[in-house]
């Protein structure tokens, strides 16, 4: 079987909703595009305990940063929930940038990159500065995220019982 560029554009962007959505991207599911522009989607639950979802005014500040590094022209509900994972140190945020055609997603610990995804989109001077400011923005943002993961969301080290009874630790 050939896989055509479609083909893996198609793939790619499901791995990456998959990132925004928590979906497992071991499978790869066909896309379902619908118009949620007017819809409010409900916060995703975590019952694991190892995700801590940023929201509020924290987010707002985040949104904010972006705003002054990037591009002003951008609602704060075109930006996706911080997501924290604390057991893997991970860090994942993304948005939209709908005057240019395009989603991104910030990836801390599995990419290291910034992720663009769009079905269409027009590489103008306007679109290229802004790509280019985002991904300088993505540098300040890793590090400012890798050093407050580590501090504040870091689990507590696990302790191996390897002294016996009367022996001294070496």
């Amino acid at each position: 079987m050939i896989i055509n560029e479609h083909d893996k554009s198609k793939e790619m962007i499901a791995k990456v909703r998959g990132l925004l959505t928590e979906q497992p991207t071991d499978t790869i599911a066909e896309p379902v595009i619908e118009d949620t522009e007017d819809q409010e989607a409900p916060p995703p639950q975590d019952t694991s305990g190892d995700i801590v979802t940023i929201e509020g005014p924290e987010l707002e500040e985040e949104i904010q940063k972006y705003k002054d590094s990037v591009s002003k022209r951008v609602s704060d509900r075109d930006f996706e929930p911080l997501k924290i994972y604390k057991s893997s140190g991970n860090v994942v945020w993304g948005g939209k940038t709908p005057e240019f055609g395009f989603e991104w997603v910030f990836d801390l610990r599995n990419n290291n990159e910034v992720a663009i995804i769009s079905e269409y989109m027009v590489l103008d001077d306007d679109a290229i500065k802004i790509l280019k400011l985002l991904m300088v923005y993505y540098e300040t943002w890793s590090t400012e995220w890798y050093d407050r993961v580590d501090s504040e969301y870091a689990g507590e080290p696990e302790v191996e019982e390897t002294e016996e009874e009367g022996e001294l630790p070496v």
